[in-house]
């Protein structure tokens, strides 16, 4: 389990919009599951029963550059972000951020798509 709980319990509900706040289950406790390597983490919180009611998972995708020294880099080329809550009725509220295509990534999506679905985002 995640350790560091205060982090999770001030940010799982970032973005979640106010008028679906009543209507969301709050986690107690969270698994944190991270591949550095590419530059992914993925965050799940529980409720009381630990059934899973927030999801969170985040990526970015990058190529090698070479900048004007010749010197190696990498520039993000993709990025995703979805956020999700277990609201009451047992259907999910899913808010997702792409970021993309290559060498356009900062700019992310102005507006996040937020849409409910019946199952948990994997």
């Amino acid at each position: 389990m995640y350790s560091d709980s205060r982090m999770m319990n001030s940010a799982w509900d970032d973005y979640l919009p106010a008028e679906y706040r009543d209507r969301s289950t709050i986690p107690v406790s969270f698994e944190r599951f991270e591949e550095p390597g590419a530059q992914a983490v993925k965050y799940l919180g529980y409720d009381g029963s630990m059934q899973c009611c927030f999801y969170r998972h985040q990526f970015t995708m990058t190529r090698a550059v070479m900048d004007e020294d010749e010197s190696f880099g990498e520039e993000e080329t993709y990025f995703e972000e979805v956020r999700a809550w277990r609201l009451r009725s047992g259907m999910w509220l899913c808010r997702t951020v792409t970021g993309g295509p290559a060498g356009d990534c900062k700019r992310r999506l102005s507006r996040p798509v937020y849409e409910i679905v019946p199952e948990r985002p994997r």
